[in-house]
């Protein structure tokens, strides 16, 4: 580039201080890696923010999903798995003890299942007033004040044949 220039001014009849030019062309060269390096950086900091808001944004619609599954909000399944996190309970196992209930509920619903009998034996109600299956998380909520009566060993019992983790137990 710095020949270019030279080349340029050389043509124009112009005297080249060469201690100058090489200063000139030094800066701009400097100035141009660095800002090179500073739109790598830009373009890696976007691409960092796109990639956890694609995960937040999947974390929700999933967390959307289930909490439809389980005829419950976001923000009760939030909830819910923010307190066995704290307990140190995995998401996966949370997952699956809240699936599994959700199941257990709907068999009892139909009539079916041993957990139709678990659920009889507490005096849980698998359907509300008018027929229609209630949500999990309102079955958790009588679950919870039946296990509270209950001694340890018999709520784990209880809880591992509808379906919830054992080690959820402190939970409730």
């Amino acid at each position: 580039m710095g020949d270019v220039i030279k080349e340029f001014l050389v043509g124009l009849g112009f005297q080249i201080d060469e201690a100058g030019l090489k200063n000139f062309t030094d800066g701009i060269t400097n100035a141009s890696m660095r800002a090179a390096v500073f739109g790598a950086a830009v373009t890696a900091a976007a691409g960092a923010a796109v990639a956890g808001i694609y995960s937040v944004a999947k974390e929700t619609e999933q967390l959307d999903l289930l909490a439809q599954r389980l005829g419950s909000t976001a923000a009760e399944v939030d909830e819910f798995s923010d307190v066995a996190e704290l307990m140190g309970i995995g998401s996966e196992k949370t997952t699956e003890s809240l699936k599994a209930l959700n199941k257990t509920v709907n068999e009892a619903a139909l009539g079916v299942g041993r957990g139709k009998v678990i659920l009889e034996k507490l005096g849980i109600a698998a359907k509300d007033s008018s027929g229609k299956v209630r949500s999990t998380t309102e079955v958790m909520a009588d679950l919870q004040a039946k296990l509270a009566t209950m001694d340890r060993g018999q709520a784990m019992t209880v809880m591992e044949k509808l379906g919830l983790d054992p080690e959820m137990v402190r939970m409730f």
